[in-house]
C-alpha cells in the first residue's frame, strides 16, 4: 500500500522525477518528465542523463554523486534538452537513492523558464535605470538618517569637482557654505518626517573652494515596516540665475 502511495505521488508531481544509475542511464522517469521532454516513458527509458542535459557528463555526474554523498542532497542549475532540440532551464536537486556498486540518483527537475525570463527583465530594467542614473543631466544624491552620503551620481562629482571617495559616508552639512549648515540642521528633520522636499535652495562648497547655489527637489524612501530607508534627491546649479535676479534688483 505504502509503495503504491509513493509511486502514485511520483506519478503525479508537478516536477520531473528522473531515476538513474550513476552512470546516467535512466531507471525510471514520471509523467511530467517526458512531457517536459516530449518522449513517451519507453523512449525515456532508453535515455540517459547525459542525453538530456546540456551541461552534465560523466565527469559532472561522478562530481555531483560526490558532492550529494557529502552532504545529501545537491542543488544546481542546467538546461535540458527536448525531443525536438529546444531547451529550457531545470533547477535540479539530486540526492543518493542507493549507494551502492549499481548505485542510483534521485533528481528532481523543475522548469525555472519563467523565473529565468523575470530575472532578464529585471537585470534589463535595472541595466536601464544604471543608465539613466550614469548619465542624469541632474546631479542626484542619497543621504542616511544621518544626513551622511549613501550614494551620488556621476553628475554631482563633476559638477562639484570631487573624487566619489572623498564625499561618500561624510555629513552633507560639510560641503555646505557655513551660513546654510544651520538652515540644513534645523530642516533635515522636518525633511525626514514629511517625506518630500521642493525647491529648496542652499549654498554648497566646489572642491576649488568656489560656491554654487542649488535647489533641491527630494522625497525620502522607506523600508516595508515604514522606516526610514534614505532620502531620493536631485539638484540644478542655479547660479546664474541667481546672480541675474541680483543684477535685476540693482
Amino acid at each position: 500500500m505504502k509503495n503504491d502511495l509513493y509511486r502514485l505521488a511520483v506519478e503525479n508531481a508537478m516536477d520531473a522525477v528522473f531515476i538513474h544509475h550513476i552512470d546516467g542511464r535512466f531507471v525510471e522517469v514520471n509523467a511530467q518528465a517526458c512531457r517536459n521532454l516530449g518522449y513517451t516513458r519507453a523512449e525515456c527509458l532508453d535515455l540517459s542523463i547525459q542525453d538530456v542535459s546540456q551541461n552534465y557528463d560523466q565527469d559532472g555526474i561522478d562530481a555531483v554523486l560526490e558532492q550529494a554523498r557529502a552532504t545529501g542532497t545537491v542543488t544546481l542549475e542546467d538546461v535540458h534538452v527536448r525531443k525536438d532540440g529546444s531547451t529550457f532551464p531545470v533547477e535540479v536537486p539530486v540526492g543518493v537513492v542507493s549507494d551502492e556498486e549499481e548505485g542510483l540518483l534521485l533528481s528532481l527537475a523543475r522548469d525555472i523558464t519563467e523565473r529565468k525570463q523575470a530575472e532578464v527583465t529585471l537585470q534589463e530594467s535595472e541595466d536601464k535605470y544604471r543608465a539613466l542614473y550614469e548619465n542624469a543631466p541632474l546631479s542626484y544624491q542619497s543621504l542616511d538618517e544621518e544626513g551622511c552620503f549613501l550614494d551620488v551620481n556621476p553628475t554631482w562629482l563633476r559638477t562639484l569637482g570631487y573624487e566619489r571617495d572623498e564625499v561618500i559616508g561624510r555629513q552633507y552639512a560639510d560641503f555646505l557654505h557655513p551660513d546654510w549648515k544651520p538652515h540644513f540642521e534645523k530642516n533635515f528633520p522636518e525633511f525626514r518626517r514629511r517625506g518630500y522636499v521642493h525647491d529648496v535652495q542652499f549654498k554648497i562648497r566646489r572642491k576649488d573652494g568656489n560656491y554654487l547655489d542649488i535647489s533641491f527637489e527630494g522625497c525620502i524612501g522607506y523600508w516595508p515596516d515604514g522606516s526610514f530607508r534614505q532620502t531620493y534627491c536631485v539638484f540644478q546649479d542655479v547660479t546664474e540665475r541667481k546672480r541675474a535676479e541680483e543684477r535685476a534688483k540693482r
